[in-house]
């Protein structure tokens, strides 16, 4: 059976791939950057069911189509 923390690290693993070639800016690069203790974080949340996703945010592409992405936090979960 897999743990939460491995299925974490899976799903971590996922979303660097996933966004690999957001602009400098995107949030993904702040949760890289200090993954070690948000995953620490993340994991406290999940178990005592604490954990709340986010408003989504509201992007206009190049091309006028509008996307709704999630944050790079609630997208992992």
């Amino acid at each position: 059976m897999q743990t939460l923390v491995s299925a974490l690290d899976q799903a971590y693993c996922w979303l660097c791939r996933q966004r690999r070639d957001y602009p400098p800016d995107a949030d993904v690069w702040h949760l890289r950057f200090h993954w070690h203790d948000e995953r620490t974080r993340l994991e406290a949340e999940l178990r005592t069911g604490c954990f709340r996703f986010g408003p989504l945010s509201v992007i206009t592409n190049a091309d006028g189509e509008v996307l709704h992405p999630w944050s790079a936090r609630d997208a992992l979960v």
